[in-house]
């Protein structure tokens, strides 16, 4: 084995560091318990989110406010992701968000709601459990999108 293929002892740490434009965050999760963890996993990025129960309470927000980055749940009550993203998609979050990049968030991880998510105009597509290592490339990700070509 090459001397040079051998990985470094691990320090036990992980880098959480983010460089490049911070994303304005919301979040649209029902379920109390995913909404504290991913503030939790967000808090150790640095970053302030944002937290609604339903798409309906998102549209809402993005018509008051601007937000860079969506993370939204696929199952909810009131109005669920799929219509939330199409709904987004379609101007009904503001004109501004019509390009918003918009991450799913599901415990479903088969190919149909994989498909279902892309085709509803959703950016990339995250499966619970949360890790802080997925959000930040999340967030990478969003950077990426958000940067001039």
């Amino acid at each position: 084995m090459k001397e040079d293929a051998i990985a470094p002892p691990s320090t036990g740490k992980l880098d959480f560091t983010l460089e490049g434009p911070m994303p304005k965050i919301i979040c649209a999760e029902d379920n109390a318990a995913n909404r504290a963890i991913l503030r939790v996993l967000l808090e150790k990025l640095n970053q302030n989110c944002t937290f609604v129960e339903n798409g309906a309470e998102l549209i809402a927000h993005l018509n008051e406010d601007s937000y860079d980055l969506i993370l939204l749940d696929i199952n909810m009550p009131v109005m669920n992701g799929i219509e939330a993203c199409q709904m987004i998609r379609n101007g009904g979050g503001g004109e501004l968000h019509r390009a918003v990049f918009i991450s799913a968030l599901t415990a479903a991880a088969s190919d149909e709601s994989k498909q279902a998510a892309i085709d509803a105009g959703m950016d990339c597509f995250m499966t619970k459990p949360f890790t802080t290592e997925i959000l930040k490339n999340i967030i990478k990700q969003y950077q990426e999108y958000s940067s001039p070509s």
